[in-house]
């Protein structure tokens, strides 16, 4: 019973912050489809090169976004989604 419990507080404990996703929002700055990138307001670089990320059709300088992510902020491991948000 304990090696059950012990492997479950194991799996909880690693297998859960992979599965986590991130997001942060901020503007864009310039949108290079041929390189497939995206620099943002924030200095961030997203890449969006060999994902399957859908991008919103007219994606533009100067439209806010919010980007969801798996990785840490400075290496963004796999881009899940980037959206426009609408402009206040």
């Amino acid at each position: 019973m304990r090696t059950a419990l012990y492997a479950a507080a194991f799996c909880t404990a690693f297998a859960t912050p992979a599965l986590a996703a991130d997001r942060f929002d901020a503007l864009v700055v310039k949108h290079d489809p041929i390189a497939k990138t995206i620099i943002l307001s924030d200095k961030s670089v997203v890449t969006y090169a060999g994902s399957k990320v859908e991008l919103p059709a007219g994606l533009k300088a100067g439209d806010k976004v919010q980007v969801q992510f798996t990785g840490t902020e400075g290496d963004m491991s796999t881009i899940l989604a980037i959206n426009v948000l609408p402009q206040q």
